[in-house]
């Protein structure tokens, strides 16, 4: 449950029922075509029907849930071309972020983004997917606010949801693909560090555009396999 006033102080329920819905989308409690029904998910958090809609109302926003007429709301489906979509933005946006990001770029930035690189080293190394997708949305979160943008930011914001079921869906794997992802990130970082702007470009759209391959691959695998 989560109406304990202590436990969320001056946010909403309705911000607490959209973080806890929206996580559940991302690390796949609720799969892709999952039923979600108001009064089931308000009983299980002990909260109104309210601010269950309001966070439904917001999670379609983010394009993480489908509402149908007479049937009521979903868990979108994943597809290629909603992946394909949203790598092309996310490129554009990362890309912009890692630019301003260099502008700014501080010692106090560079410390962060390598404990936090070092954390999803360890995470990798101990199998930990959850831990690692989990560093993996700090990473990211990391360079959009070193980008001193607000209106970055804000964009960020309104893509918040279908980013984290990306960058989950990027985190499936064994162990060796989690270490193999958190050198990537290392590469990231590096390309930021040495201050060429052209350099981290082009590590962006390399990892992102990787990522979005391997996630269109199993989603054309399991629909051949469902038919």
């Amino acid at each position: 449950m989560i109406a304990d006033k202590e436990l969320f102080g001056h946010r909403s329920l309705a911000d607490l029922v959209t973080e806890h819905v929206r996580r559940e989308i991302t690390e796949g409690a609720y799969p892709p075509g999952a039923h979600l029904v108001e009064r089931e998910v308000a009983e299980a958090l002990g909260v109104s029907s309210i601010p269950v809609r309001e966070a439904f109302l917001r999670l379609v926003e983010e394009g993480l849930v489908v509402r149908v007429p007479r049937r009521g709301a979903f868990v979108a489906p994943a597809s290629a071309d909603a992946v394909r979509d949203l790598t092309r933005v996310r490129i554009a946006l990362e890309e912009l972020a890692v630019e301003l990001s260099i502008e700014h770029w501080t010692p106090e930035d560079r410390r962060a983004a390598q404990e936090i690189v070092d954390a999803m080293s360890k995470a990798a190394r101990a199998g930990d997917k959850e831990e690692f997708f989990h560093q993996d949305e700090a990473f990211h979160q990391l360079f959009w606010r070193a980008a001193k943008s607000e209106t970055l930011l804000a964009i960020a914001a309104n893509l918040r949801g279908r980013i984290s079921r990306f960058l989950h869906e990027a985190t499936v794997g064994d162990r060796a693909a989690l270490e193999a992802s958190a050198d990537d990130h290392q590469r990231w970082l590096d390309a930021v560090d040495s201050g060429e702007p052209e350099r981290a470009r082009e590590e962006v759209e390399k990892q992102i555009g990787s990522a979005a391959a391997r996630i269109i691959e199993r989603i054309e695998q399991s629909q051949t396999r469902a038919v």
